[in-house]
């Protein structure tokens, strides 16, 4: 398998998983289920799993190429991959490691929401802009 199949695969894991994680955010009795909690929990393992396998194959390739525009996309994912690494981190330590205050539902599900979005922007840009480059 090519490192670009491993990325692919990688990104439809964790595409499946907001499809499924999405559907259960919109109920509320099955986000207090602790099967969801730990869906949550893989779901950030897997995105930072991936971040770092990118960042240790695809962009530690195109760094040092002579080619303007494969350095500045390593460049340009480098620092989305280090904001984003922020924000789950900050993420998975408010919501996934402690049982959370369900009087506070809808920050949960908003900032949620603003996670699948993002992760989402992120696997869109990988496709579109980082694996032209790779093979």
């Amino acid at each position: 398998m090519t490192l670009k199949e491993e990325l692919l695969q990688e990104n439809q894991g964790i595409s499946n998983t907001i499809e499924i994680l999405a559907h259960l955010l919109n109920h509320n009795e099955l986000r207090k289920n602790p099967v969801f909690c730990n869906l949550l929990k893989d779901f950030s393992s897997s995105v930072n799993e991936h971040l770092n396998h990118e960042g240790r194959t695809a962009i530690k390739e195109l760094l040092p190429q002579n080619d303007n525009g494969a350095h500045e996309v390593a460049v340009q994912f480098i620092n989305n991959t280090n904001q984003l690494t922020g924000i789950m981190k900050s993420y998975a330590k408010h919501w996934c490691n402690v049982p959370h205050d369900f009087s506070s539902n809808e920050a949960f599900v908003e900032e949620t929401k603003n996670i699948f979005h993002l992760v989402t922007k992120r696997i869109n840009l990988e496709e579109d802009k980082l694996f032209p480059y790779i093979n």
